[in-house]
């Protein structure tokens, strides 16, 4: 036996081709061309045997070859048999971060296989760890083991901590990049089991897989106690759906799908459909005495159900294929099953399909629409637009010549089974003239013909009739601004804008009668009135995350217009009166310090002396996530008096608060509460929701397990 002297030595023999772990996280690097570059061997000492060609590397062994390191005390390789052998503080890393672990490693370099006694494997993408006593390579990605844990928790091992959750097996196998698949399987909490699975199948790589999602339980007065079950398919790299189950004792079950479809950046699908069967849509019914139904007429039965579908697709010549699709089985729908309540209040509903073509300065779309009246019983008067054509054209100079031309056309078939329809063509061109008199002024004065044709079709026959009006407008517009403070980049410089407006437009009278009244329009009235506004910023540029970004302090709008129409209308009566000056409409938004804001705008009536409509809104926010709004909201139109108050408090790094009370000052009662309640740890998480409304009370806890997501595939469960 001799004694090399240096302490690196080079070898020619893989440990890629046994540990396809570790070519599997560096970017899918070919195996067999790294499998050729030598091995490099540090050690405090390296003997070599010629007799039995064998090496014995002692002493802080480390093995590496193409960016993947094997550490050990002690390593021995046997040229001659084609095997290598590391015992003592075994180690392995790859440039991926995934890392292995054990008190031994066999390889076999002829027959490829590997054994790793009391071993870990770690997946750094996932992080999962993968632990058994011993696992034996079997094939060039997958690998055999018999008692073993799955889990994503850190923990450590050698002070006997048991992970926060951990899937333990009988029997399993590991296929490098797809899945950890197990037999006999026990889902533990700590070392408390909890659900025995005959099968269980995860994966280990990041693309989401196939398989059923945890499980949603929960309990409302209307539905009694919940469970809502969901299966996903991985169809394809671009394709996914997910299937769902919601059982509920004491009103009935439902079914959905999920379709997603993304072919490209710009083009994609969505199709999700539900179907539910109610035990008693009456019983349903008598949880909404409370709310009269939103208006709605009783129009549901036992069979509910839904269905949205969305599509965005770029065609060749660079057409534009469009649908946004919304449909309900009844009128009550979305009552009962809408999460929204923006969405949940809609008074109708839209279906749209559209074919559209932009150039620089034109645009053409040809569209679909369909509309679902959810206020009426029937839709056979609801006018449908099946199809509308519009071409339009943005202002575009007319030669060398101060005059810019512009256009707005459309041609629309109307169709309803009940009441007048027919067809509507309207082309308005628009004439147009900057001019710039001064430094600190643009006035636009515009001449807009406007012509519009009707066919109509009612009981008594088909009629034509058309109309002609002219739109005589002038804008003229200003632009001030004012620095604070000097630099060179511009940085820290306080900048006040103000932009002043003021508009004239007048319309003639023109006989309309005879004229069907579509929409609107078929509703243009004469028009003979002075608009004007200001609104003024002040704002900071300021450099932030590498990008220039102007941050506004103060935005305030106020907008105004007399009418001179109203002005001069005859009156009908001693009481009646004349109101030529319109609403004073006002916005003003606040950002004095980065996470304090206050936005509020209204619409004040100045006969009566009040606002018809307002919103305010205050936020606060922190750089810990923190967060607190308040909300009021004041329609008189719509009789609607409301306040709306939310908070996330960040309690700890790992539990999260979040609270929302929405209460109607006019009805004197809380339209919701809620609150959120999230708990998240390194390797899971949970979400407890309780949520009441006058028609419901609900109770709902989610659970997620990290790198599984809410996913776990299983065959069977008992």
């Amino acid at each position: 036996m001799s004694k090399i002297k240096q302490i690196t030595i080079l070898l020619l023999f893989s440990i890629i081709v046994l540990f396809p772990l570790f070519s599997y996280a560096v970017d899918g690097a070919p195996e067999s061309a790294d499998s050729e570059l030598p091995v490099e061997i540090d050690a405090d000492s390296i003997n070599f045997d010629q007799e039995t060609n064998i090496y014995v590397a002692e002493g802080n062994v480390v093995a590496r070859q193409a960016g993947i390191t094997l550490m050990a005390d002690k390593m021995v390789i046997d040229m001659t048999k084609g095997s290598l052998t590391a015992t003592g503080n075994l180690s392995g890393l790859d440039e991926g971060g995934n890392e292995l672990s054990g008190d031994s490693l066999e390889l076999d370099l002829d027959l490829k296989g590997a054994i790793l006694v009391n071993g870990t494997l770690f997946f750094q993408k996932n992080n999962v760890y993968i632990r058994s006593s011993e696992i034996r390579k079997v094939g060039p990605q997958s690998y055999e083991a018999g008692y073993t844990t799955y889990t994503s928790c850190d923990c450590d091992d050698e002070s006997g901590e048991r992970p926060a959750w951990s899937i333990s097996t009988r029997s399993s196998t590991v296929t490098i990049g797809e899945y950890f698949t197990g037999w006999h399987s026990v889902f533990r909490v700590k070392s408390l089991p909890l659900f025995y699975f005959p099968y269980v199948k995860v994966p280990v790589k990041m693309e989401r897989q196939s398989g059923f999602l945890l499980p949603t339980p929960g309990y409302s007065d209307v539905r009694g106690a919940t469970l809502g079950n969901y299966f996903y398919w991985n169809i394809a790299s671009t394709t996914d759906a997910t299937f769902t189950y919601d059982h509920d004792t004491e009103r009935g079950r439902g079914v959905g799908l999920e379709f997603r479809h993304y072919s490209t950046r710009r083009s994609y699908s969505e199709l999700n459909l539900y179907y539910y069967r109610e035990d008693d849509i009456d019983r349903v019914r008598g949880f909404r005495d409370e709310i009269d139904n939103l208006s709605r007429p009783l129009s549901a039965d036992a069979d509910r159900w839904e269905l949205k579908f969305t599509h965005d697709q770029t065609l060749p010549l660079s057409f534009v294929l469009r649908a946004d699709v919304n449909i309900v089985s009844d009128d009550e729908y979305l009552i009962d099953f809408e999460e929204d309540k923006d969405r949940r209040a809609v008074a109708s509903l839209e279906s749209t399909v559209s074919l559209t073509r932009k150039w620089d300065l034109y645009s053409f779309v040809l569209e679909f629409r369909r509309f679902d009246n959810l206020l009426s019983k029937k839709d056979e008067d609801v006018l449908q637009k099946i199809p509308e054509l519009t071409f339009t054209a943005l202002p575009r100079k007319i030669y060398n010549s101060p005059f810019y031309v512009a256009l707005t056309s459309s041609a629309v078939n109307y169709i309803r089974t009940t009441g007048v329809d027919g067809q509507r063509v309207d082309i308005a061109p628009k004439l147009s003239m900057p001019l710039r008199p001064g430094k600190y002024f643009e006035i636009t004065p515009s001449f807009a013909p406007r012509y519009t044709r009707y066919r109509t079709v009612e009981d008594a026959g088909t009629f034509y009739s058309d109309r002609l009006f002219f739109e005589f407008r002038t804008d003229a517009v200003s632009t001030i601004i004012k620095n604070f403070g000097e630099s060179e980049t511009d940085h820290g410089v306080i900048r006040h804008t103000i932009r002043p407006r003021i508009s004239y437009v007048y319309i003639p009278n023109v006989d309309q009668e005879g004229n069907p009244s579509f929409d609107y329009i078929d509703d243009i009235d004469a028009t003979n009135k002075l608009e004007y506004s200001i609104n003024s910023t002040l704002s900071r540029r300021h450099e932030e995350g590498g990008a220039h970004r102007r941050y506004e302090y103060i935005y305030f709008n106020l907008a105004h217009e007399y009418d001179f129409e109203e002005a001069q209308r005859s009156l009908v009566d001693a009481s009646d009166e004349r109101e030529p000056f319109g609403d004073i409409e006002g916005e003003l938004r606040l950002n004095p310090v980065k996470y304090v804001s206050f936005v509020i705008d209204g619409d004040y009536n100045l006969y009566e002396g009040l606002f018809d409509r307002y919103d305010a809104t205050l936020n606060f926010s922190d750089n810990r996530g923190d967060n607190f709004y308040i909300a009021y909201r004041n329609d008189r139109d719509l009789g609607s008096l409301y306040m709306e108050a939310g908070a996330t408090l960040r309690v700890h790094s790992k539990l999260d608060l979040k609270l929302k009370q929405r209460y109607s000052f006019d009805e004197e009662r809380s339209l919701e509460s809620r609150v959120d309640v999230k708990f998240k740890q390194q390797c899971w998480g949970a979400i407890l929701t309780y949520q009441k409304t006058p028609e419901e009370e609900t109770l709902l806890l989610n659970f997620t397990l990290e790198s599984i997501g809410e996913l776990i595939g299983l065959s069977e469960s008992i």
